[in-house]
């Protein structure tokens, strides 16, 4: 539930309940402010529920939903998760979301798309 609640606030939605295209920037920032990259980045490196297959894809399905929200359209947002793009890559066998992640962190950022590990577009 606080996963679900955290990005639903990351997005400026006209429908209650909804995710939208439109980022609240104000959230996004606040969120960055508390290190919430590190800890969501953290969940994605070591997930809580490993023993539990379910779980485990749910609550990263939870995680890499918040994160897209939190780098859309903000530039400073899509570095720091970039930094861990690795273990969001080792993400993509468990279907969770990681591609559409990977597209948000990289939309629109130049600099972070020169950067990106030749072998990607392979996997």
């Amino acid at each position: 539930k606080l996963l679900t609640s955290l990005r639903l606030r990351c997005s400026v939605s006209s429908v209650p309940g909804r995710d939208s295209a439109v980022p609240d920037k104000t959230t996004q920032e606040m969120l960055r402010s508390f290190g919430a990259s590190r800890t969501l980045l953290s969940a994605v490196e070591a997930p809580p529920f490993a023993s539990d297959e379910t779980k485990c894809r749910t609550f990263l399905r939870g995680v890499v939903l918040l994160l897209m929200q939190f780098v859309r359209g903000n530039p400073d947002n899509q570095i720091l998760v970039f930094k861990a793009i690795d273990s969001i890559l080792a993400l993509l066998p468990m279907r969770v979301g990681a591609t559409y992640l990977v597209c948000q962190i990289l939309q629109n950022n130049l600099q972070l798309c020169s950067h990106i590990p030749e072998d990607l577009f392979g996997r």
